[in-house]
């Protein structure tokens, strides 16, 4: 057994190895350059050499045509290039001023002439090339474009959203911070959290987020990026929708760098319709977004780097305008109120419209001091309006470094690092009323991708590239959040951090809430990508095959009120701040404990396609993709979930009138699942492995260059985003949400030992990918 265990970790140690040295995965921020070479017969010229330079860099590749006269040059950068095609007994062919985007696969034929290797038919490129080897719908958005179209908040993610098939709803600033930024762009109708965001290939993605993005790089860093709506290829995956691939800026044979500054003042702004309404002051918006990059040569025509250093500092303010508590109602008086306010104990209204003094719950008088969390009414007709500070303070650095290392193998190195403090003036990610509790949310992700191309052959290229990013989050709180110490309200369970404040939401007539979320709280994901591509080119085909493996650990808080939750509504009583002030609340919840699980998803994949150039004017492309999505996990098992198959009626616990469980009844696991136990999936959930998706298309010139028919059809496979594994986090064992309706405000759980129902989190068991 040891014998055995050893020889597995010893092969497993050797396949690390080998693959750190090719650094396999496929870099998919690189486009080729492809084309027919014909006499003036339009017969085959085989053999003939071709010589691809980056006219930035000076590196050069070099190619022969094969027996059908076909060439393929994979693997480019992004940059402009000249081709030079020669032949013994032929004129020299030269292309000039080739532009080659992101993904691009340029076609440059060239009809030779006969004469003298000497003598240089030159050819300078068109100003647009259409794509005419592949079906997929791609759109190229230039760095001249990213930097000179004027946007508000400087979020390239804005430009995306112009592209044919884009319908999007972010807002008119878009704040220019990685995972705040609203990334709500759907394409063709499909889901945004379906879409795929890049940077030079690397998933640039926080999984669990819905949509967000990891690092926002700036816009004085993009050399340009590609929006692929449909059709796309095979080894672009783990995403069903938008495919997004943003290119940093390679430093070039010239040393070249920029200073710059934008600057945003609300100075030169007009005030908010609401705030001059209630004489308020003018809405504060100072956007400072400066910094300076640099880029060149180490070694000519060999070592290169480039350096973007920014900062984007943002002081703004958030408008609040809600309805707001009067002095009268906290003191119980309610003429002001339209309708009868009911005594629940008599069912009798209550004389006046006024709660006796006496009847007030001491908590709630606590609760209610307009100095701790529910601020008073500013305006005439009894609303708050008001601003709350959101200060947001990010800095930058990228770094890229690009090694032409010999003629067969060019390599680069990349890095990525945000340093980001934003205050939210009300609890980030609840819909808090007020600006009483603030969150301090701080964040410093990271991206590192190395990246390896070899020319093993003239018609085989490995194209390789190993990723890391680290996503950290810390949200704290900030402002009244704590409970005063008068505040006498009963906790089921021992833990509360920070000593927060209870949850309150006030459900009907004034229709406001505080709410103090699960904070402070922590999360961090770290993802690895591995790839692996081969291209191979042989006669009329183009042959890729390929891998990747992504494995992403997340250790996050469970969410929930460790502090309490309390709804109060109408009911019968009338109005919902009345029953709070009696200390009837309609529900009131609480977590027994805050864990931080570690999430852990496995997905890996293969993919083999075909691009046939059946005839110079048609490109035929096959395609088959595989990807392996199984269900996270949990790295102990700390997670379960409800499965009505282990339901037992015979052992279901008593509850009893007041909702408490009868101590002693039933088991309390009655029909809970457990993660890795009893048969059931360390997920949770069925795995799906027949997950192979066939793609087709057909790029078709059928009146020459100018125009190009593009048409297909392919299966895509989502793979399920976090959160539903991170909201069965709380359920029991693991953990406990205590559930109790008709909840006194001053000792919800009437008492220390009761036991209460807890709220459930569950799955459906085939659990089918979109």
């Amino acid at each position: 057994m040891h014998r055995w265990r050893g020889s597995v970790l010893s092969l497993l140690q050797i396949l690390c190895w080998v693959v750190c040295l090719t650094v396999p995965g496929y870099t998919q921020n690189l486009g080729s350059i492809v084309g027919l070479v014909t006499d003036r017969t339009g017969a085959a010229v085989p053999g003939a050499q071709v010589v691809v330079t980056q006219q930035e860099t000076g590196v050069t590749r070099k190619t022969q045509t094969d027996p059908t006269g076909t060439y393929l040059v994979p693997a480019l950068n992004v940059g402009t290039y000249t081709v030079e095609i020669s032949a013994p007994g032929f004129k020299l062919f030269r292309k000039t001023d080739v532009v080659l985007n992101v993904r691009d696969q340029i076609r440059v034929d060239a009809q030779l002439e006969v004469g003298e290797v000497t003598e240089t038919v030159e050819v300078l490129a068109e100003a647009v090339s259409l794509q005419t080897e592949n079906a997929a719908v791609e759109e190229v958005v230039t760095g001249s474009q990213v930097q000179n179209i004027s946007m508000n908040g400087r979020n390239f993610m804005q430009l995306a959203a112009l592209v044919p098939g884009a319908a999007s709803r972010q807002p008119a600033f878009n704040t220019p911070v990685g995972v705040s930024a609203n990334a709500d762009i759907a394409f063709n109708g499909l889901r945004p959290a379906h879409n795929v965001w890049r940077v030079d290939g690397q998933e640039n993605y926080d999984r669990g987020c819905g949509g967000c993005v990891e690092v926002l790089p700036s816009i004085d860093a993009i050399q340009e990026f590609k929006v692929s709506t449909a059709n796309s290829d095979a080894d672009l995956g783990f995403g069903a929708a938008g495919q997004i691939n943003v290119s940093i800026k390679s430093g070039t044979n010239e040393l070249r760098g920029t200073l710059y500054e934008f600057v945003r003042n609300d100075a030169m702004d007009a005030t908010n319709y609401f705030l001059n309404k209630s004489g308020g002051k003018k809405q504060k918006l100072r956007f400072n977004n400066f910094g300076y990059n640099l880029g060149g040569p180490i070694i000519r025509n060999k070592l290169f780097f480039f350096w973007n250093h920014e900062w984007r500092l943002i002081r703004r303010d958030r408008i609040f305008n809600t309805n707001a508590i009067s002095s009268a109602l906290r003191e119980g008086d309610f003429r002001e109120f339209s309708g009868q306010i009911f005594d629940p104990t008599t069912g009798q209204p209550f004389p006046g419209k006024i709660i006796p003094a006496s009847r007030i719950d001491p908590n709630a008088r606590i609760l209610a001091d307009p100095k701790l969390v529910f601020p008073l009414p500013n305006t005439p007709d009894g609303r708050f309006v008001g601003v709350g500070p959101e200060p947001i303070d990010v800095r930058e650095e990228i770094l890229r470094v690009d090694y032409h290392i010999t003629p067969r193998h060019q390599a680069f190195f990349r890095f990525i690092l945000d340093t980001i403090e934003e205050v939210q003036a009300r609890t980030m990610w609840t819909g808090s009323s007020y600006p009483t509790v603030s969150t301090l949310f701080k964040n410093d992700p990271k991206m590192f991708h190395w990246q390896l191309n070899s020319t093993l052959s003239p018609s085989v290229v490995n194209e390789a590239s190993f990723s890391f990013s680290r996503q950290p989050l810390h949200l704290i709180p900030q402002g009244n959040y704590q409970r005063p110490p008068n505040l006498t309200i009963r906790e089921l369970f021992p833990e509360n951090r920070a000593n927060r404040l209870p949850n309150i939401a006030f459900e009907g007539v004034l229709g406001v809430n505080i709410n103090l979320g699960s904070w402070p709280w922590d999360n961090n994901l770290d993802t690895f990508i591995v790839r692996d591509n081969v291209i191979w080119n042989r006669s009329n085909h183009t042959f890729r095959f390929g891998f990747e493996i992504m494995p992403f650990d997340k250790r996050q808080d469970l969410f929930g009120p460790t502090q309490g939750d309390f709804q109060f509504q109408r009911l019968n009583i009338g109005h919902e701040f009345a029953a709070f002030l009696l200390g009837r609340s309609f529900k009131y919840q609480e977590l027994e404990r805050q864990t931080s699980p570690l999430y852990k998803t496995r997905n890996f994949s293969w993919h083999v396609s075909d691009t046939w150039r059946a005839t110079p004017r048609l490109t035929v492309n096959l395609a088959l993709r595989w990807d392996g999505l199984p269900h996270a996990y949990e790295a102990e098992d700390r997670i379960s979930a409800f499965y009505p198959g282990l339901w037992d009626p015979a052992k279901a616990p008593v509850v009893l009138d007041n909702g408490q469980i009868l101590p002693g009844s039933g088991d309390l696991l009655n029909g809970i699942a457990l993660a890795g136990k009893n048969g059931i999936p360390r997920g949770l959930v069925q795995n799906h492995w027949n997950l192979f998706q066939p793609r087709i298309g057909i790029a078709w010139r059928p009146w020459g260059q100018n125009t190009v028919l593009r048409m297909g059809f392919g299966l895509f496979t989502e793979r399920i985003q976090g959160n539903d594994v991170y909201n069965v986090g709380p359920n029991p064992p693991n953990s406990f949400t205590a559930q109790i309706f008709d909840a006194p405000l001053s000792n919800p759980g009437g008492g220390t030992q009761a036991l209460f129902p807890s709220s459930l989190t569950t799955y459906d068991g085939p659990y089918k990918l979109p």
